[in-house]
């Protein structure tokens, strides 16, 4: 998807400022939350939030949009932008650890729910029902705001079970494509391509493609 135009950004991130404001307001009444907002930048490997009120020029996208809630050592942040207009809610339960809201919802329950995963949100209504829904859910799931190590534990699991299976998903996309342009170089006679395609993937190939490997070895031996 194309980038949006600056003026355009700034009607997005106005959207989003303001509804996060309205939406997420119960952390702040209710449970004693402490709130910031604005761009997110890095400087020196550290985060900087810097207000979006009151700007002479509109960001320019990729633009990093951050809704921070604070309580002692613990946060919530509300994360709208990067290149593909991604909305995400990350829990940190210290100034170490960030977990996804869903792994979080996930770990509450001990049951796996619907993930959230939102991009190319380029419509007002669009951000405004997603923020709706991330408050909902906070709201309908108080052990979120509790973070017992128990249940930090169990969403630290299921986030890294998530992170293997991505992984794996990968790997496999990645045999397959080897494995699709090793026949064709197989066919082609080209031994030493179908060597440099599957020898590293040696540990996870079939029984085909191993045959395939072999024989090419032997040729260019």
């Amino acid at each position: 998807m194309d980038q949006i135009s600056s003026a355009n950004s700034h009607t997005l991130l106005t959207c989003f400022f303001k509804e996060c404001e309205s939406q997420f307001r119960f952390l702040e009444e209710t449970h004693g939350y402490l709130y910031l907002s604005g761009l997110a930048e890095y400087q020196r490997h550290f985060k900087v939030i810097k207000p979006y009120k009151d700007v002479k020029e509109p960001a320019k996208a990729p633009f990093y949009a951050v809704t921070r809630y604070e309580r002692d050592n613990q946060a919530i942040e509300v994360f709208y932008g990067d290149r593909n207009y991604a909305l995400e809610v990350y829990v940190y339960p210290d100034p170490a650890r960030r977990l996804n809201l869903n792994d979080m919802i996930s770990a509450a329950r001990k049951t796996p729910s619907s993930a959230r995963h939102l991009s190319y949100l380029t419509e007002d209504a669009d951000i405004s029902q997603s923020l709706k829904w991330f408050a909902d859910t906070i709201r309908n799931n108080p052990k979120i705001l509790s973070l017992d190590e128990k249940l930090i534990k169990r969403a630290e699991i299921m986030q890294q079970t998530l992170l293997e299976q991505s992984i794996r998903s990968h790997l496999d996309t990645q045999i397959a494509e080897a494995s699709r342009r090793a026949a064709e170089a197989f066919a082609d006679q080209d031994y030493t391509l179908v060597v440099a395609l599957l020898d590293i993937y040696a540990d996870y190939l079939g029984s085909a493609d191993l045959k395939k490997l072999r024989i090419a070895h032997e040729k260019i031996s």
